[in-house]
């Protein structure tokens, strides 16, 4: 393994460690930053490096819409803590991108994974105990775990198309569709589904074979599973459904039209409605929902910005359009930008993936 990827190994296991306990000696953000801040400097006083930033202004824009908002929050303590959160992954994003113009970028993504196997043995040990002991035990953090995986399945899928996988990447890859199948998150499957039919839409030629046989059953099938899953989440009952979440979510909207109520205050308004004993929760389980109640108009209009621009931005590579597609759909019904390892292991995609087709242009430059 390339001593790079060993170091990436190490690092990414630490955050996917602190995902799963929640507790762990050394605050994460405190060994993030200081990670950022020694790859900067290694890159621009060691190495020298300048390097191009794709969506240099999108990012510009959504980072200002976010201190706008926090700003004018109900509660600025928490909305600064949010809008740091944004900046860490942003200077991710930034770092992993000078990183991978100096290194090989695909030394990222073997690390991600080499990572995630920590994630897998640990629901995997679960799974067996809750089924050896007759309980009902669930992964923790279902659905982070479900996009996490998305992110790095359908970009791993995409490379099998340039590249012969070896049997460990086999085995990882049927042990990671186990895991996003045993975290019974139905955002994490909707979110999947249509990546892969991103992935299939691009390799039309290669499996357009398999599609001719299986063509019949496929849209009836997609559309029954959709429906049902739509009429189960809003007609189940309980307070941890969508229906109650998103109602929340509208009349602070309907509250704060234009600015929101502020990044990180969505429980603020929960806990005065469902006090404890009842689940706490924390976001409105659906970034579009979430953004219009905690930052309203300005904060949708950022949104839409920065999706615009990194859907554009990874036009070029299949596995990243289809990583990035997943997980805006299985946003919709979820607010996966609140958890730090989604958007960590985002942005280091993100990075490592476009700067990959900067890297190749600069090795082969075109002539005119």
């Amino acid at each position: 393994m390339d001593r790079r990827a060993v170091i990436l190994t190490v690092f990414c296991g630490y955050l996917f460690t602190d995902m799963l306990i929640r507790h762990m000696p050394l605050d994460w953000r405190y060994l993030l930053v200081a990670a950022i801040v020694g790859a900067g400097a290694y890159l621009v006083v060691w190495k020298r490096a300048a390097w191009p930033i794709p969506m240099k202004s999108a990012l510009t824009i959504y980072l200002l819409g976010m201190w706008i908002t926090a700003a004018l929050s109900v509660s600025v303590e928490l909305s600064a803590y949010q809008f740091l959160l944004v900046a860490i992954y942003v200077l991710t994003y930034l770092v992993v991108l000078g990183l991978a113009m100096v290194w090989m970028p695909g030394v990222f993504l073997d690390g991600l994974r080499n990572a995630s196997w920590v994630l897998i043995v640990a629901v995997a040990f679960i799974t067996l105990y809750s089924a050896a002991t007759g309980g009902g035990l669930r992964a923790p953090a279902a659905n982070v775990l479900a996009a996490l995986f998305n992110l790095l399945l359908l970009s791993t899928l995409a490379d099998l198309f340039v590249e012969r996988p070896g049997n460990a990447r086999v085995v990882w890859l049927i042990a990671a569709f186990a895991l996003v199948f045993v975290t019974a998150s139905r955002g994490g499957w909707l979110g999947l589904t249509a990546g892969l039919l991103v992935l299939a839409a691009r390799r039309w030629e290669r499996l357009s074979d398999y599609w001719s046989r299986a063509r019949p059953f496929f849209f009836p099938t997609i559309v029954a599973l959709v429906a049902f899953a739509a009429v189960w989440q809003i007609a189940s009952d309980g307070h941890s459904t969508r229906r109650d979440f998103w109602t929340m979510a509208a009349a602070i909207t309907i509250r704060y039209p234009y600015t929101g109520s502020g990044p990180g205050t969505f429980n603020l308004f929960w806990s005065q409605l469902y006090p404890p004993p009842f689940w706490q929760a924390m976001h409105a389980h659906s970034i579009m929902f979430n953004t219009a109640a905690e930052q309203g108009l300005l904060g949708l209009l950022a949104l839409a910005v920065i999706a615009v621009a990194v859907l554009r931005a990874a036009w070029r590579d299949d596995g990243l359009l289809a990583a990035v597609v997943a997980f805006g759909v299985h946003n919709l019904v979820d607010s996966l930008d609140k958890a730090p390892a989604v958007m960590i292991v985002l942005a280091v995609l993100l990075g490592s993936r476009l700067a990959q087709h900067e890297f190749v242009a600069e090795a082969h430059p075109t002539t005119g």
